[in-house]
């Protein structure tokens, strides 16, 4: 399974517990465990797309790469959250994100946008080794 599908798992499952949790807590908090699980799943869907950031990178920094993207989404996640007075709209907005952007990425199953170069013939110095 590649880091894209395991993006896009992650982001399907934590946008659906934090919409089934936005929905049947409206008005109020979360329930704290259904906040917890998505967020979880929050930061694994980020993990994996910082993964995927840096395709042809040394393993090091994609390393770094993937714990620094959960990192920044989270901080801007608390800076959202604390606009509200409770969590249910936040929580019920960013599952319904979640959910598209994740079935968007299932869609696409990892397929590269850009076409397979063509075989260019080599020319000049180099041809004739």
């Amino acid at each position: 399974m590649n880091a894209t599908r395991v993006a896009a798992v992650a982001a399907i499952l934590g946008g659906l517990v934090w919409i089934v949790g936005g929905v049947l807590g409206w008005g109020a908090n979360v329930n704290p465990v259904a906040y917890l699980v998505g967020l979880g799943w929050f930061l694994v869907a980020f993990a994996a797309f910082g993964y995927t950031l840096v395709d042809h990178a040394p393993v090091w920094l994609r390393g770094i790469v993937s714990l620094a993207t959960p990192a920044l989404a989270y901080v801007v996640w608390m800076s959202v959250t604390d606009a509200f007075a409770t969590d249910s709209p936040p929580a019920l907005g960013a599952g319904l994100l979640l959910l598209v952007v994740g079935a968007v990425a299932m869609g696409r199953g990892g397929r590269s946008t850009a076409a397979a170069p063509a075989h260019v013939p080599v020319r000049g110095r180099r041809a004739a080794r």
